[in-house]
């Protein structure tokens, strides 16, 4: 019975004493520069968080890309404007600006010493590995583009780590993160249950208009399918990105939820992490919706740990490390008895699974030939079609799996880095806070930390009410114009339903009943124990995803990471400020940035203006048309973007055709299509735009080097992808051309042998794919044998 007193009395001394280290550390070190500098330095740090917080509230919000090509059937679906480069590019200045600022607040005034967040060795790899990579890319703007952006992401955990240093701010960093994830997950029920049946009727209505005459079959069913599968992606590119975008922060708001409950003095609170365990469990009840069987699994994989670790709470308290390394075993062992299931067996159980297994085998060969600098960011897709088996029936853009990507994308040191990354972070999320004396009888195993309630200063810059207003017009007003439209009843659907949405879940999650509306002043007690928990569903499904590579839900992902990092971090007083030489680095990095940017912007503005005057044809030659002009400006404003020449040549072969003197359109045709090829050597759409000019400058000339050009063009076509039957058709239909001109018997017998390869290799799909020839296609070809037979006897 005297036990208990003590151990009270010890508890309220444990809470007192952390407090009072949280507000002395500050202090502390405040007091050694003057009180301007003071403020300045406050008001640096508080921009900066700003900042970041409107980034990781955008980013899930907006689409984005890295190219600047237009697809087709999403321009002819819907009159909204696609995104551009630009978009993810201003995203990333916005974070290496608040790196700037929270370097130059630490050069004004003294701050905490620097948080190691684990990711530090991990980030340096990527750095150096993605430069490496960019110098060795076959298309160099996307891998820049990529390699940029997402070397952004652990830049923006470490800024998080350094800012945030009072509870409350880590709520508004949860509730942030959560307020865009209820959008998600409301945009996500408005596509299931009105969205996704007026577009299919919009486009059944429309779908000859849509396609016009020379389709794809094969396109065309592909998408009809993805169609009637009815998959909700919210903002996302994709269902399965969605999913753990959705997985993660509902594992998030039930953790803040849980911390709520446990630190609620009064029923009313409690309400409010009721609420928030309801939100949490919206997001995860959205999963079904995207039809990813995969993040469900993971969901039911992260139920297991949290219970396990509950279960074990006492023993992983006193063993911290060696409970670590036995989930890493875990971990190992479950990655050896996948591949070796799959080497036994040569494929893995459910088809899903069987077609990750085949991008990983061809993946296997792309890192054997690539395994310094990799194949570049975003590059994959154009190496992935050398070594696809004709059994794999997609033609993917990723490996389905995020260290997978990584090893192609930037090597073997790309592959060390993001290992490193997992493990320092893992490190760190997991670690022991340093002053052990904060949880002596506390009951939260590590929870109760050293972290202030509130930041100095008058209590208003705690409110919840204030900084909704701030991020609200933060996040909705650039949203405006990075939805790519003009049309007024879209936009003021769209502001309306998503701002409306996030304002609701942002108060809910925030709002207390005290005088200002201050977040509760708790130490967020299991917090970080859910949200380790929801990483590490995220990362699993990523074995068989591409979520951590998707910028908006990889943006959540790197925001969480922060919250366990500082959660089990301490404050530690500087003695003095940073030296101005310190700004440098970020200063380079702005400077790199802007010059980077500028080319891109440069160039999207020229793209823009010559699409608009593409339908614009004058009389004379090609120079002087308007969309020439103008295209020429996007070409040299990024010497690296194949964009433009590629849609130069296809505009001029098209334009040829209403002209009486096409040379001169030809001639232009081919040198752009060159051009294009060269700035992204392994695309398939430049090589094929390649051999369509020269195609048809050799029917105009009728020249034997003009028709060798062209057959060697298509020759190019299969080495990029060599298991393509409709390009053996292309092939043998180009062959047979030249042979019947010229009455060549070796090339009218070559055209013959590639239609027969043709068959051959179709033959080899499985008899439900999709890609597998029609019979009108194979009715086709055979007619066009037999003629050829015909044509060999006749010669």
């Amino acid at each position: 019975m005297s036990a208990k007193p003590g151990h009270a009395d010890q508890n309220a001394a444990g809470k007192r004493r952390a407090a009072r280290v949280g507000v002395t550390a500050s202090e502390r070190h405040a007091v050694s520069a003057p009180a301007d500098l003071r403020l300045a330095g406050r008001v640096l740090s508080t921009a900066a968080l700003f900042l970041l917080l409107v980034i990781i509230g955008l980013r899930p919000l907006v689409a984005g890309t890295y190219d600047s090509a237009v697809i087709g059937i999403s321009a002819r679906l819907t009159d909204v404007n696609q995104p551009t480069p630009l978009a993810n590019l201003v995203m990333d200045g916005v974070i290496l600006l608040a790196a700037a600022l929270v370097v130059a607040a630490r050069v004004l005034a003294p701050g905490p010493r620097y948080r190691r967040t684990g990711l530090e060795i991990g980030a340096i790899l990527l750095t150096i590995a993605g430069v490496l990579s960019c110098a060795f890319a076959g298309n160099k703007r996307l891998a820049i583009n990529g390699t940029i952006d997402w070397l952004c992401l652990p830049l923006l955990t470490i800024l998080l780590v350094q800012i945030v240093q009072t509870r409350w701010q880590v709520r508004l960093l949860v509730v942030t993160v959560l307020a865009s994830a209820a959008v998600q997950a409301a945009e996500c029920w408005n596509q299931s249950l009105y969205e996704f049946a007026e577009t299919r009727r919009d486009y059944f209505e429309r779908k000859e208009q849509i396609w016009g005459p020379d389709a794809d079959p094969a396109q065309v069913e592909l998408f009809e399918h993805r169609m009637r599968a009815a998959e909700a992606t919210g903002y996302l590119e994709h269902s399965n990105v969605t999913a753990g975008y959705l997985l993660l922060t509902g594992i998030a708001a039930v953790a803040l939820a849980a911390g709520r409950w446990r630190a609620a003095a009064l029923p009313y609170r409690r309400g409010f992490a009721v609420v928030g365990l309801l939100l949490g469990i919206g997001m995860c009840a959205t999963l079904p919706l995207t039809g990813s069987y995969g993040s469900m699994a993971a969901l039911g994989a992260g139920v297991v740990v949290l219970i396990v670790v509950r279960w074990a709470d006492g023993w992983i308290e006193q063993h911290r490390k060696q409970a670590l390394l036995i989930g890493w075993g875990v971990v190992g062992l479950g990655i050896g008895a996948t591949v070796g299931l799959g080497l036994a067996r040569g494929t893995l159980p459910h088809p899903s699974l069987a077609f990750r297994w085949q991008y990983w085998k061809a993946s296997a060969q792309m890192f054997a030939e690539h395994p310094l600098a990799g194949v570049g960011r975003e590059n994959f897709g154009r190496h992935y079609l050398q070594y696809k088996r004709i059994e794999s029936p997609e033609e993917v853009a990723n490996p389905h799996n995020f260290l997978v990507q990584a090893a192609c994308a930037w090597g073997v040191l790309g592959l060390a880095g993001m290992v490193a990354l997992l493990v320092g972070g893992s490190l760190a999320v997991t670690r022991r806070p340093q002053d052990s004396t904060l949880n002596e009888g506390s009951g939260f195993r590590g929870q109760e930390l050293p972290l202030t309630a509130h930041l100095e200063g008058p209590p208003w810059r705690n409110s919840p009410l204030l900084w909704a207003l701030a991020l609200g017009l933060g996040i909705f007003i650039p949203r405006l114009a990075l939805l790519g439209s003009t049309n007024s009843d879209y936009l003021t659907w769209e502001t309306g339903f998503a701002g409306s949405i996030w304002l609701i879940a942002f108060f809910v999650l925030s709002l207390e009943s005290d005088r200002y509306g201050a977040f509760l002043d708790d130490p967020l007690p299991g917090v970080a124990m859910f949200i380790n928990v929801g990483l590490f569903a995220f990362l699993l499904q990523d074995t068989i995803n591409f979520a951590l590579f998707v910028p908006g839900a990889a943006t959540a992902f790197f925001a969480l990471l922060a919250v366990p990092i500082v959660l089990r971090a301490q404050l530690k007083p500087a003695t003095r400020p940073l030296p101005r030489i310190a700004l440098a680095a970020p200063g380079l990095a702005l400077i790199a940035y802007v010059a980077l940017t500028v080319a891109v912007w440069r160039c999207q503005a020229a793209l823009s203006t010559a699409r608009a005057a593409a339908g614009a044809l004058t009389a004379g030659v090609p120079r002087e048309q308007p969309a020439y002009r103008a295209y020429e400006r996007a070409a040299k404003a990024d010497a690296l973007d194949p964009t433009p020449p590629l849609e130069l040549s296809r505009w001029l072969l098209a334009a040829s055709g209403r002209m009486d003197q096409p040379g001169d359109f030809y001639r232009e045709a081919r040198d752009m299509a060159i051009e294009a090829r060269r700035r992204d050597p392994f695309s398939l759409s430049a090589q094929r735009q390649l051999a369509a000019v020269l195609g048809q400058i050799a029917r105009a000339s009728g020249d034997i080097r003009d028709c060798e050009s062209a057959l060697n063009a298509h020759r190019r076509l299969l080495e990029i992808y060599p298991q393509n039957p409709q390009g053996f058709v292309e092939l043998a239909e180009a062959a047979a051309e030249m042979g019947a001109v010229l009455h060549d018997k070796a090339r009218l017998r070559a055209a013959l042998d590639h239609y027969t390869h043709a068959l051959e290799l179709d033959n080899l799909r499985g008899p439900n794919e999709i890609r597998r020839f029609t019979d009108q296609q194979r009715a086709g070809i055979r007619t066009q044998m037999a003629r050829l037979q015909e044509l060999i006897r006749e010669n």
